[in-house]
């Protein structure tokens, strides 16, 4: 949490929101997924994990697709498709 209340991470409450939406097989990419997986201390990231964000993606949509492609770093983008 920052000062003013507003979660630093709120990638599970942004998906919620895509989730709401009437379409439901939008394409999700999501960046700096290396933050997820070694969690940068005091930035939020320690709270949150790669299954949790599959989870809420797969919560949209069941069919989505998951993977993963290279950015900073292999690996470093979250893909959720159809």
């Amino acid at each position: 949490m920052t000062q003013a209340g507003a979660k630093k991470i709120p990638i599970l409450e942004e998906l919620k929101i895509i989730g709401e939406h009437t379409i439901k097989n939008h394409t999700i990419l999501i960046d700096d997924m290396r933050a997820v997986q070694h969690g940068f201390p005091n930035d939020g990231w320690n709270d949150l994990t790669i299954d949790m964000i599959k989870e809420a993606a797969l919560a949209i949509n069941p069919e989505y697709k998951i993977s993963f492609d290279f950015g900073v770093v292999p690996n470093d983008i979250f893909i959720a498709q159809c």
